[in-house]
């Protein structure tokens, strides 16, 4: 009898100790049903003002994570010229493209890139305008082995947002 009570004594403390193991296995790899949205993107918007001339800023969404930011624009050649004001941290790539050097952070914006008008026709009416349209692209920075981040320029997927095409209308110079 009391071999038989130490038998049963013995089995209730392993079934005891096992219990808990078993727990963690069914709690482990059990399934639930559901959705919740999840939005992986960066958003940033251009705001541009003309007088004389136009004047980009580049600006990163409050929730965006840290970005680099390269600007191109796009006018009628043989009706006026373009010329970029190009102060640091922007910088000529050469390529057709200026680039904001330093990454932009959540909430934050670029320094203004001046585009001056000039050459404005003598035959021209005063009513004529000419469009100059600014496209700019943004990519996610991206990271070296030491943490310094760095734009992807070729292996990143870019989506391309156009800003509005703001007139300089006659009279301009």
């Amino acid at each position: 009898m009391k071999n038989k009570l130490i038998v049963l004594l013995a089995a209730l403390l392993l079934i005891l100790v096992s219990v808990p193991s078993a727990f963690s296995y069914f709690s482990t790899y059990t399934k639930t049903e559901g959705s919740k949205p999840i939005h992986l993107s960066d958003k940033t918007e251009i705001i541009e003002t003309v007088d004389s001339a136009k004047h980009i800023v580049v600006k990163a969404d409050q929730n965006s994570g840290p970005m680099f930011v390269r600007v191109k624009y796009f006018a009628p050649e043989n009706k006026i010229t373009v010329t970029p004001v190009v102060k640091a941290p922007w910088k000529d790539g050469g390529d057709g493209y200026y680039y904001y050097e330093q990454p932009i952070q959540k909430g934050e914006a670029t320094s203004e890139l001046e585009l001056k008008v000039s050459g404005y026709p003598e035959e021209a009416e005063i009513d004529d305008e000419f469009h100059i349209v600014v496209v700019y692209e943004a990519v996610p920075a991206s990271y070296n082995d030491d943490g310094t981040m760095y734009a992807d320029w070729v292996n990143t997927e870019i989506t391309y947002f156009e800003g509005e095409a703001a007139s300089v209308a006659g009279g301009g110079n």
